[in-house]
């Protein structure tokens, strides 16, 4: 059997919660796996909430390994707002230049 992947709402009133997505195998199918369901299960994505795992060879922890990928990330972001500020202001500033 499939591992659950909600808890059920206390007194029925409020709307179940899925507390383990991963567990999860079919997205997006619960409302349509029992007949007359569809319109009390609606499955959705939260936007802003990603799950990643980080793995590490062993010369730095996970932990640290994923706070220096982050300020990394964040320099190539800033230095691609910077770039795209400077072409819109008609600045240059490129590789070509």
């Amino acid at each position: 059997a499939a591992p659950s992947i909600f808890d059920a709402a206390e007194g029925g009133a409020a709307p179940s919660v899925a507390t383990r997505p991963r567990a999860c195998s079919m997205p997006g199918r619960h409302g349509g796996a029992v007949p007359g369901w569809e319109h009390r299960v609606q499955c959705s994505r939260v936007r802003d909430h990603f799950i990643f795992s980080v793995e590490s060879t062993g010369i730095l922890p996970p932990e640290e390994l994923f706070c220096e990928a982050a300020k990394v990330l964040m320099q190539k972001a800033a230095d691609l707002a910077q770039l795209l500020k400077d072409a819109v202001l008609g600045q240059g500033g490129g590789a070509d230049e």
